[in-house]
């Protein structure tokens, strides 16, 4: 009797590297296999300090096998993450792949360039109406003003 370890058969080995944003979800779809046709379970173990957690919540969902939904929600859930993917069909051998998703915030940006000064004359009202803005992960996006002229009256 013979016995090989399970394998993801799709995609091929090893995972691309993937990115998402906050707020956002992405899916990685995997097929596995075992040459002696066993159940295959398959178990996602992210490591903080030094301590495997299994199903990290990060990992919004898993289907065995098939599917990894990724969706990060907070703050704290910024910068790369290694995950290590266990294959196991119940007997001695399993096998151990890994994912790396590095969660990114970009910055809000104007839709339209804003003008970088505006010349007034004197005693004269100018109002300046900020251009839309956008952030990719829909995040709040709060004005400040870094300095200000000699006579300022800023509203939102």
């Amino acid at each position: 009797m013979t016995n090989t370890a399970p394998y993801i058969s799709s995609p091929t080995m090893p995972f691309s590297n993937k990115e998402v944003a906050i707020n956002h979800k992405i899916t990685i779809p995997f097929t596995c296999a075992d040459l002696e046709s066993n159940p295959i379970t398959v178990t996602i173990y992210e490591t903080f300090s030094g301590v495997k957690v299994a199903l990290p919540s990060l990992i919004s969902s898993l289907t065995s096998p098939g599917l990894i939904t990724v969706y990060p929600k907070f703050f704290a859930d910024l910068g790369p993450h290694l995950f290590e993917i266990v294959l196991s069909d119940g007997q001695p051998l399993s096998r151990v792949e890994k994912l790396t998703v590095n969660v990114v915030n970009h910055p809000p940006y104007f839709i339209k360039q804003i003008p970088f000064s505006v010349t007034m004359k004197f005693n004269l009202t100018y109002e300046y109406i900020l251009p839309p803005t956008a952030d990719d992960e829909g995040n709040p996006i709060y004005y400040y003003l870094l300095s200000t002229p000699s006579v300022n009256i800023f509203t939102k």
